[in-house]
């Protein structure tokens, strides 16, 4: 089932920023096909395959649950367990007579359902437990109350009408000092839920559900944990017992003055803890790292997996954190309360493994984005990242790379298919776009399509269009004076253009970003650089972005940037050698052959980014379409006799050591075709491409 993109249809960045914890809000028609989440059919699966019982699964009418007898019956086992089965005939009358039905944490007993809630998860960075509720009659089941957690609500089938009457106290808890006072007598407002709808409600606002439209009704509640700041008092005391202070007994027997002293140093550590800028960042990945979310094993696979390409792997957390290790050489992988230290270079895996959760990623995949040769000869690849007949991390092997789809030059009646195309291969699934390309549509024109298959993509900030102007300016994100330059890349406008990327591809998280162009800059690229380094630093620390790069047209070429100083800036815009630039993206071709000849003697950019483990972007590797009507026969025939004029340049940029993607821009299914089976061949040996180039340069 592909991404119901919850945090889309809510409004992302601004339903954060003006609608949560505030204001109930509703959205019409949100989920096209709700049935695709439950139909009533899984619900009766659930209800007959699982021994379910009371509060999990129970009935309630006016507020009261239902004694379970007056819907089960009791069955003794062999074994003298005692469980009790559903009577559906007894069930269906107290559904008729008016009772609500309620599964709680359905999201554990159905698969779709779940990975909806890690969907949640993910985006809000908490805890999320989903209800089913089913209705018949207008009798309510639950009388007007209030839930001690925020909901998002989707109406799965028929109808349900919700009267809101809002809050009465701010913020009640479940364990509170005090009780909200009584709701007012009429609502504030009055909704009638239909298949499709989203509705999200602000812990404490009081309501009332009823199906009393005259049919049925079906939904689900997905139950947002609270975050509070008693929580993270309550986690900051444990947290301070490595001082003195924290462990010290109470003097209770000492004199005033003594214990005036105790309370002042006590006073000093919690608030110096409190003054950390950094704090609530340390508590929200500490709730990240240990959720247990829904944990579930990998049989038959129970000492590692096979290398087989089409074997799929799941994150079974959506919210993982990685950082550097303690000693500043690898990684640490934290979720579901372990925690992992592997080499740097598992790197690129675990980042793409994350940024799929909720979904999964093949062993192909994996192997295709980051090069990293798992259990290869048939060994098997274990838990600890490791082949088993490898006592170590090994660094990248030289493949051929990969191929991804650019969509500078896609004409937009094709970009649907071309992504369907690209998606169809998981060695192809890859999307570069920018919110410049296609007059400025690329991205929205994706977004319908990127909701029905999940590809990764990388795009851009740095280039102005029109709307973006206007819109930028009107928030306060852009001068002015920067909109006249065409250009920007200050680190309000990166955030913006982060923000405005995420709406409009329709995704709560972007996998990758490149500082677009920064040579066409109003002045030093590097200052421009480091502006959009701490953005970016900083949309990666907050989770909505998995890595950054730099694409360039020219600027290696010219010396007006270089891998050292763009690692130096990353490094410092970070505050660690731990940065997230991970990528550069430059045209590689045979007409565009500066770094591609320098990369043939393990030097210049390409050479420099794949040391560092980067990935590498190759641009424009048939240059415009012009390259194959350049090339002679006797060329093509030197570089590869079997292959067209079109596949043998591209299987030359392709064999070019370093690179580890091509971006290649086709609207037709017979040219991506021929792209795929060029890139199917063995690299080109380096002497012969050494060849090449000095009879190119030579002509």
């Amino acid at each position: 089932m592909s991404p119901l993109n919850l945090a889309a249809h809510l409004g992302q960045d601004e339903f954060l920023a003006q609608v949560l914890h505030r204001h109930y809000h509703h959205v019409q028609s949100a989920v096209p096909n709700p049935g695709e989440l439950i139909t009533w059919d899984d619900v009766n699966t659930i209800l007959a395959t699982h021994r379910l019982e009371p509060p999990r699964f129970r009935l309630s009418i006016d507020g009261e649950m239902l004694p379970a007898h007056r819907y089960t019956a009791p069955v003794t086992t062999r074994r003298h367990t005692v469980w009790q089965r559903l009577h559906p005939t007894e069930l269906h009358d107290r559904l008729a007579e008016g009772a609500s039905l309620v599964i709680d944490a359905v999201d554990e007993l159905h698969p779709p359902i779940g990975r909806a809630a890690m969907e949640l998860e993910q985006w809000l960075r908490t805890g999320v437990q989903t209800n089913l509720y089913a209705s018949f009659t207008a009798r309510e089941g639950f009388g007007v109350h209030w839930d001690d957690h925020d909901v998002v609500v989707i109406q799965i089938d028929g109808a349900k009408r919700w009267k809101l009457y809002g809050p009465t106290r701010t913020a009640p808890m479940y364990k509170d000092t005090a009780e909200p006072e009584p709701p007012p007598e009429e609502p504030v407002a009055e909704l009638v839920l239909h298949p499709g709808d989203l509705l999200y409600l602000p812990r404490g606002w009081w309501h009332s559900v009823a199906a009393s439209e005259g049919e049925h009704s079906l939904h689900l509640t997905f139950g947002i944990q609270a975050t509070t700041g008693a929580q993270l008092l309550s986690w900051l005391a444990d947290d301070l017992r490595r001082h003195d202070v924290l462990r010290e007994d109470l003097p209770i027997h000492a004199t005033a003055a003594q214990q005036a002293t105790y309370l002042e140093r006590l006073h000093k550590e919690v608030t110096s803890a409190l003054e950390d800028p950094g704090l609530l960042g340390r508590y929200t990945a500490m709730r990240d790292s240990t959720d247990l979310t829904r944990l579930r094993p990998s049989l038959p696979h129970i000492t590692g997996l096979p290398a087989d390409p089409d074997i799929h792997i799941q994150l079974t957390s959506s919210r993982a954190q990685i950082g550097p290790a303690p000693d500043g050489d690898g990684v640490i992988f934290r979720a579901c309360d372990n925690e992992w230290e592997l080499a740097k270079e598992a790197l690129p895996l675990l980042q793409l493994l994350t940024s799929a959760a909720p979904g999964t990623v093949s062993v192909g995949e994996l192997v295709a984005a980051t090069g990293f040769p798992i259990g290869r000869d048939g060994r098997r690849l274990r838990s600890d990242g490791r082949t088993s007949s490898h006592s170590g991390a090994r660094r990248p092997t030289m493949t051929v790379p990969s191929l991804g789809l650019g969509t500078y030059r896609i004409h937009p009646s094709a970009l649907s298919d071309a992504v369907i195309r690209a998606a169809a291969d998981p060695t192809t699934a890859w999307i570069d776009t920018a919110p410049n390309y296609l007059d400025g549509q690329a991205q929205s024109l994706l977004a319908p399509v990127l909701t029905q298959h999940r590809v990764p993509v990388s795009t851009k900030v740095g280039f102005l269009t029109d709307r973006a102007i206007k819109d930028a300016v009107a928030d306060r994100a852009l001068t002015s004076d920067a909109a006249e330059h065409g250009h920007c890349l200050s680190t309000p406008y990166v955030h913006w253009q982060c923000s405005r990327n995420r709406t409009e591809l329709g995704r709560a998280h972007l996998d990758l970003v490149f500082a677009h162009n920064p040579e066409r800059t109003d002045g030093d690229p590097y200052e421009s650089l480091r502006d959009a380094f701490i953005a970016l630093e900083a949309e990666a620390a907050a989770g909505t972005l998995s890595a950054y790069g730099v694409a360039t047209w020219d600027g290696f070429d010219t010396g007006a940037l270089s891998i050292p100083s763009l690692h130096q800036l990353a490094a410092e815009a970070a505050g660690t050698e731990h940065h997230h630039l991970r990528a550069i993206q430059l045209p590689v071709s045979l007409v565009t052959a500066t770094a591609f000849a320098q990369a043939l003697d393990g030097d210049g950019p390409i050479a420099q980014a794949a040391e560092l483990g980067w990935q590498v972007y190759a641009s424009a590797p048939l240059f415009g379409g012009e390259l194959p009507h350049l090339a002679t026969p006797e060329l093509t025939a030197l570089l590869s006799p079997d292959l067209t004029v079109s596949q043998a340049c591209l299987l030359a940029t392709a064999s070019c050591p370093g690179v580890t993607r091509i971006l290649l821009s086709t609207s037709t299914p017979a040219h991506w075709a021929e792209a795929q089976t060029a890139l199917r061949n063995p690299a080109i040996p380096v002497p012969t491409l050494r060849k090449v180039l000095d009879v190119l340069a030579a002509d």
